[in-house]
C-alpha cells in the first residue's frame, strides 16, 4: 500500500516498524481462538500495471511475527453481487458505471461516487463527487439552480502582492509523537493567520525567477 513521505516518517516516529515488500498470508491462533501471531510472504517487484506501479509478486519465503491482535486495513471493496441485482452497472475493473457530469448510475435517482466509481483514491476525490452529485441531486428535486445562491463562490483580488514575502516555507505544527500516540486529539495543527498571509504572498509570486548556483 502506497504511503506518502510525511505518513512514513510519522508512523516511524511512533514506534511503527515497516516490513516491505510482504503480503498477509495468514494469521495464527492458539486453541482458545486468540491471536498469537500473523504470517507474511515476502514478495518481489514485478511487471507494472495499469496504475504505474511495479505489481508485488509472492515468494516462497514466509516470515512470522508474534503478536496479540491484528487490525485490518489492506484496503476496501463493497459488494458487487448486489450492486448488480439492484440494477447498477459495473465497468470490467467492477467500479460502478456513472455519468461524468452528473454521477448518476445506470439505475434511474441512483448516484455514486469516491472509490466505488474510480477505484482506490482519496478523500478529497470523493469529497468533490459528493458535492458535485449533491448539487445535481438538489436541481432534480427542486427544479431550481439553488447551488450558487446557497454556496457563493470566494471573490478575490487577482493582485499579486507588489512585494514578495521574504519567509520561509511554513508547516504546520504537530503533536510530538510520543503524545499523540495515546490520546484522539488534532494532531497537525493549522497555520496561524500571519503564516497563511505569508505563504499566500510568498506563493503568489510564482512570476519570479531567482538564480541558483550550484555548489
Amino acid at each position: 500500500m502506497p504511503a506518502i513521505e510525511e505518513e512514513i516518517q510519522a508512523a516511524e516516529d511512533e514506534g511503527v516498524t515497516i516490513v516491505y515488500l510482504a503480503a498477509p498470508h495468514r494469521i495464527v491462533g492458539d486453541k482458545d481462538g486468540k491471536v498469537k501471531g500473523i504470517e507474511i510472504v515476502k514478495t518481489r517487484l514485478g511487471e507494472y500495471d495499469k496504475s504505474g506501479r511495479q505489481r508485488p509478486i509472492p515468494t516462497d519465503e514466509v516470515q512470522r511475527f508474534e503478536c496479540d491482535s491484528v487490525i485490518l486495513a489492506v484496503g476496501e471493496t463493497f459488494d458487487q453481487d448486489f450492486c448488480r441485482a439492484s440494477g447498477l452497472a459495473l465497468k470490467e475493473e467492477g467500479t460502478i458505471v456513472v455519468d461524468r457530469f452528473t454521477y448518476e448510475t445506470s439505475r434511474a435517482n441512483f448516484y455514486a461516487g469516491g472509490d466505488v466509481i474510480t477505484g482506490a483514491s482519496n478523500v478529497s476525490n470523493a469529497m468533490g463527487c459528493g458535492k458535485q452529485a449533491a448539487r445535481n441531486i438538489d436541481e432534480k428535486l427542486t427544479g431550481e439552480l439553488r447551488w450558487e445562491h446557497l454556496f457563493p463562490e470566494f471573490e478575490y483580488s487577482r493582485q499579486a502582492p507588489g512585494e514578495p514575502s521574504l519567509s520561509r516555507r511554513h508547516t504546520a505544527s504537530s503533536l510530538p509523537a510520543e503524545a499523540r500516540a495515546r490520546n484522539e486529539e488534532e494532531v497537525v495543527a493549522a497555520l496561524s493567520a500571519q503564516e497563511a498571509l505569508e505563504e499566500c504572498q510568498r506563493c503568489l509570486r510564482c512570476d519570479l525567477r531567482a538564480p541558483v548556483t550550484a555548489q
